[in-house]
């Protein structure tokens, strides 16, 4: 996640700079049609060969930056596909750590009721036991 948001943060940086190149192509243009009308007749050649060298460097740098561009956006796809395939598998180990968590409480639940079976049937012969000797012990008293 971290290299996505440092990527993104690197696709702004590089819009920003398109931005502002973007300004400075518009403002030379409009200064070269401006030193072009003049109303004396007059064209300050040097000054439109100024403007339209400068937004000849703007526009290469315009597709330094698309190139730039084109490059991260190709990181950035590859870095989400990570993320998307990093967050599958932790999701599924999630799942698999779930149905782990549910099988072992199942278990403890068999455990336990077998536990309270034996006590239940320990109890019941117990009783019967007690019962059968204190039925032996009245018939000897009665037969004594």
């Amino acid at each position: 996640m971290l290299v996505v948001a440092r990527l993104e943060r690197q696709r702004l940086a590089i819009q920003d700079r398109v931005d502002a190149i973007n300004g400075q192509v518009q403002a030379t243009q409009q200064d070269a049609r401006r030193l072009a009308r003049t109303e004396e007749g007059v064209v300050d050649v040097h000054g439109v060969r100024l403007a339209a060298t400068t937004a000849m460097f703007a526009r290469v740098n315009l597709q330094r930056c698309a190139i730039e561009l084109a490059g991260l956006e190709r990181q950035i796809q590859a870095a989400r596909k990570l993320l998307l395939d990093a967050t599958i598998a932790r999701k599924g180990v999630e799942l698999l750590r779930e149905r782990q968590y549910c099988a072992y409480l199942a278990l403890q639940a068999r455990r336990e009721t077998n536990e309270l079976d034996d006590l239940s049937i320990s109890r019941f012969v117990r009783q019967s036991a007690d019962e059968a000797s204190e039925a032996a012990a009245v018939n000897a008293a009665q037969g004594a």
